[in-house]
């Protein structure tokens, strides 16, 4: 299974995204990314530094995926290569894990 864009069609900054990678652990992408020079959040902004699943996500109606949610905001002087470096991050992660799976 792929990544999923949690509300895709609602309103929202441009500049921020929140993504899952069913099975995979949120607190993991982050690790992983992190160690890939990329720098991504578990939960909302207002809950920064907390654990637990975001209480915002599993009211919508996410179930595990809650759990599984990794929040991915731009900066103001983010350029095509940043957000190609995420790309390229993200990607090999899903494909490590997948094969792990297999």
């Amino acid at each position: 299974a792929g990544a999923v864009a949690i509300a895709v069609g609602a309103p929202r900054l441009p500049n921020t995204t929140c993504m899952a990678l069913p099975g995979v652990r949120a607190e993991t992408q982050v690790i992983a990314l992190d160690l890939a020079g990329i720098a991504v959040s578990a939960g909302a902004a207002c809950s920064s530094g907390k654990v637990s699943r975001s209480h915002v996500l599993e009211a919508m109606g996410l179930g595990q995926l809650a759990g599984e949610a990794i929040r991915v905001s731009l900066p103001w002087n983010a350029t095509g290569a940043d957000v190609q470096a995420f790309i390229t991050a993200y990607q090999s992660l899903a494909a490590r894990l997948a094969r792990r799976a297999a």
